[in-house]
């Protein structure tokens, strides 16, 4: 089954990043993703980095979607704030 990113922010904290994307399905259900990715700075200077926690909700229409218990992050509240869900009071 294929997706299409219909939103999409990404910020970040410290040596933290955060993805928030919303991706619509073939079968028109959306899936909400939250992302957090962390940082590593090791002794001999490198970086790398790991996907620390992933978080997905599926719903069948944005006002299911906007309904869900979210993860409390600063990316929620951008999403829920943003144009995706202009409309949809």
């Amino acid at each position: 089954m294929s997706k299409t990113c219909v939103y999409h922010h990404a910020g970040s904290s410290g040596m933290n990043t955060f993805k928030t994307e919303v991706f619509k399905l073939d079968d028109g259900k959306l899936e909400a993703v939250f992302t957090r990715i962390k940082r590593k700075r090791f002794p001999d200077g490198t970086e790398k980095e790991f996907v620390d926690q992933v978080t997905q909700f599926t719903a069948n229409s944005k006002k299911e979607l906007k309904g869900m218990d979210f993860p409390k992050l600063r990316s929620t509240k951008i999403l829920l704030e943003s144009d995706f869900f202009k409309g949809e009071e």
